[in-house]
């Protein structure tokens, strides 16, 4: 890391975090003082491209995060599995982020990963919450914001550290990207920036477009892409709007002139004249002027495609888990759009209340492999209250610290779903068995589960 560089910190440095105080206090001491500033955005797109650092304020940091989570190292040695590979821990500062071994990076305890992303996430919120309760001191009714989504981030902890809400940066133009000649996003393309805006009005129902594409985007050493058609800004722009934004900025105003980002164009270009893009954005104006009638609309879904942070972060490192949740959220999504069903997602927690999920007919929570106790209540609650409830394979194979839970598969809703998984597998590339096509249509090589129902039926499944 060094000067220079994009994201040249760490957010565990208790010298950075001083300055960072330091600093934070005394703009919002100064800036506070003007009618004229309405609200704060904290920092920019945290955990954006880097999120992992190794110094060694870092190690010490995770550290005091395990010994607060676990207490002592038996428990700790315990709940990661260390016994397995001789990995038993003697002394806490035999403890160290990931680090590289002979194998390579992405070998390591699978348990202590998914404790190593949990505290990324922790560190990241740390940072904007310290930032949030310095600038809440003299802000008064102003809002308090940051942008996002992005990845190793509990957005849903951050919303109760301070933030008011959640800004997004929709940039749809990533599916015409150069290096992706096929469009890169299936035949969806600029469409599956819905599927973000879905996540954001998961995380925060009142939320806005902190950065909405305006032109061509890319640094001078990556992400390429051609500017928007005419009318395309129009276009992403209500597709904001319908999934519930309620305040669009454009990125930006004037094309930077130096820099890496002298290629990320914004409204005006280096020529600084007015141009088709100036104009579309007046006749944007006036459009969102005529839908004035619409403010504060509530967004309707049909069905929501449940989440979790833990299930989400466990398909980051396990292969397995990745390759059934990426094509079934995917697919879920693309059925939706295609037939024009409006969908919510919905982030899971252990505080979750009933109530909550009453309000859709159908919940689908594709592959929960680490489940809970709570999580698996308020999901009997549901069912039990009329709701519909469908899972997908190897839901509940795992407790949260990721360890296989032994007993039958699907675990803690075995009494929900009343079914008995026997045996599961790949269906490998040389497999050709009977299938039964049920929900995905989608013709991807997944998993074959052989299970009991009521019935006794044998079902060799392709989803």
């Amino acid at each position: 890391m060094y000067h220079g560089m994009r994201w040249q910190h760490n957010l565990t440095s208790p010298k950075f975090l001083e300055f960072c105080e330091k600093i934070t206090r005394r703009m919002a001491e100064h800036f506070n003082k003007y009618d004229c500033i309405i609200g704060w955005q904290l920092d920019n797109e945290v955990n954006c491209e880097t999120n992992e650092y190794y110094s060694k304020s870092d190690h010490e940091a995770f550290r005091a995060f395990l010994k607060e989570r676990f207490g002592t190292l038996d428990n700790l040695n315990e709940k990661m599995g260390t016994i397995f590979w001789s990995q038993t821990y003697t002394d806490w500062d035999q403890i160290h982020l990931a680090r590289r071994s002979t194998v390579g990076t992405g070998i390591a305890n699978p348990h202590m990963q998914l404790e190593q992303v949990r505290f990324i996430s922790h560190s990241a919120v740390h940072y904007l919450a310290l930032q949030a309760s310095i600038v809440r001191e003299t802000a008064g009714d102003r809002f308090i914001t940051t942008n996002g989504i992005f990845g190793n981030l509990d957005y849903q902890k951050l919303m109760e550290s301070g933030v008011d809400f959640i800004m997004y940066d929709s940039y749809p133009n990533f599916a015409y990207a150069m290096d992706r000649p096929d469009g890169g996003e299936g035949d969806l393309k600029d469409r599956n920036s819905s599927f973000n805006l879905a996540r954001t009005r998961a995380i925060s129902p009142l939320f806005g477009i902190m950065e909405q594409q305006s032109g061509a985007n890319g640094w001078n050493t990556r992400m390429e892409a051609p500017a928007p058609k005419p009318g395309q800004m129009t276009l992403w722009t209500m597709q904001s709007i319908a999934h519930g934004a309620d305040y669009v900025s454009f990125f930006r105003w004037r094309t930077a002139t130096v820099g890496t980002e002298i290629y990320w164009h914004g409204i005006l270009d280096y020529d600084n004249r007015y141009n088709r893009k100036l104009a579309e954005v007046n006749r944007i104006w006036h459009r969102v002027e005529a839908i004035e009638n619409v403010t504060g609309a509530e967004y309707k879904a049909a069905f929501a495609l449940v989440k979790d942070y833990d299930n989400v972060w466990d398909a980051q490192l396990d292969v397995w888990h990745e390759r059934l949740m990426k094509k079934s959220e995917k697919e879920i999504f693309v059925a939706a759009q295609l037939s024009h069903t409006p969908m919510d997602v919905f982030y899971l927690k252990d505080s979750t209340e009933v109530e909550e999920l009453k309000k859709y007919p159908v919940l689908i929570y594709p592959h929960p492999l680490i489940l809970t106790k709570k999580r698996a209540k308020v999901l009997n609650e549901y069912v039990k209250a009329g709701g519909k409830l469908i899972i997908g394979a190897r839901t509940g194979q795992k407790d949260k610290h990721g360890h296989c839970v032994m007993e039958p598969m699907p675990g803690l809703l075995t009494n929900v779903s009343h079914t008995d998984v026997k045996e599961f597998t790949f269906v490998g590339p040389a497999d050709d068995p009977e299938s039964l096509m049920i929900f995905w249509p989608p013709p991807a090589r997944m998993w074959k589960c052989l299970q009991n129902t009521h019935q006794t039926i044998m079902l060799a499944v392709r989803h």
